[in-house]
């Protein structure tokens, strides 16, 4: 009964690691797409993006919300493979501290942010 419970607990933790970690990379991808950083190689000729001239057309209050969330897009990529690395240690069976689950609950994705 106890390892039914452990069970249990490993698959809700897998799930929940691998749902989060599978919306961060979907979330990271829309803004990427919305906010592009630009083409590096052409630079200021880029047509979208932090390297494009019309970029510098924007306020400076328009240009720093861009930056932020092309940046934030770029971290979210990390964060969901983060997640996803998490929920394969936690199927191989790392989630238990000292016989306490905790699910390797090693990340908190709004202070890595903050």
């Amino acid at each position: 009964n106890q390892k039914q419970g452990y069970l249990d607990g490993c698959a809700m933790a897998v799930a929940k690691h691998f749902g989060i970690g599978l919306f961060m990379l979907v979330l990271a991808q829309y803004l990427l797409m919305n906010f592009p950083f630009g083409d590096l190689k052409a630079g200021i000729k880029s047509e979208r993006g932090l390297l494009s001239a019309s970029f510098l057309e924007l306020g400076p209050l328009e240009r720093l919300g861009f930056a932020f969330m092309a940046s934030f897009g770029l971290q979210c990529n990390y964060l969901g493979a983060w997640k996803w690395g998490e929920a394969a240690a936690v199927a191989f069976g790392y989630g238990s501290a000292g016989g306490a689950w905790n699910g390797a609950q090693n990340s908190d994705l709004v202070q890595i942010c903050l």
